[in-house]
């Protein structure tokens, strides 16, 4: 078993840089600069966003691990559902952010990294083709559901470790530094306009 954790963990790096960099990193970063105001505050949003997506990660391999082929199956059926959902989601707190600014968002969105949180739990419900592929794995390979938790916790780190912790405390850093109310107004609108941008592309996704 500590064998193929390992192959999950370098499978879930792997994915880090490349697929879920593109498909993940544009909402949180743009979340990111349209909220925080400082290094600090970036990091902690991604650090949240990282460990939501984690934990439904976990739990999704574990009931793979659980319930087998019928959970991968209902998935697959069921993605293009998510993805409406969840694109729906990001386009209305761009919305916010666009129209509202940071305050208004976090108001709207809990306090803190509530936002971030979001996110996470919507990302890691959208699963991409990698993370199918480990779900599918999981329901024919994991003979308990520890293994299952084993597998999914394997993936999900390998993914937690992404360039986005990297990224995101610069730019919150950028974002803290321009304290204006002019340059908070032009942040937030087009940080906004990249959540509803991304939010668009999910759900067409979805729909097509």
């Amino acid at each position: 078993m500590s064998y193929r954790a390992l192959e999950l963990f370098i499978l879930g790096l792997t994915v880090a840089y490349g697929p879920c960099l593109l498909f993940c990193s544009p909402a949180i970063l743009a979340y990111i600069g349209g909220t925080s105001r400082g290094w600090r505050s970036g990091l902690r949003s991604a650090l949240t966003f990282s460990l939501v997506r984690l934990l439904v990660q976990v739990v999704l391999v574990s009931l793979a691990a659980m319930l087998g082929v019928l959970l991968t199956e209902r998935l697959q059926r069921g993605q293009g559902g998510l993805q409406i959902a969840g694109g729906i989601f990001i386009i209305v707190m761009g919305l916010f952010l666009a129209i509202g600014g940071k305050d208004i968002t976090q108001k709207c969105f809990c306090r803190g990294e509530g936002g971030a949180a979001f996110l996470g739990l919507v990302e890691g419900l959208v699963p991409c083709a990698p993370f199918l592929s480990v779900l599918v794995y999981a329901a024919l390979r994991a003979e308990t559901v520890l293994q299952g938790v084993v597998f999914g916790a394997a993936f999900g780190g390998g993914a937690f470790l992404s360039p986005i912790l990297l990224f995101s405390p610069l730019v919150g850093e950028v974002a803290g530094k321009l304290t204006g109310k002019r340059y908070q107004q032009v942040i937030g609108r087009i940080s906004g306009l990249l959540l509803i941008g991304f939010g668009l592309l999910l759900t067409l996704g979805g729909v097509s």
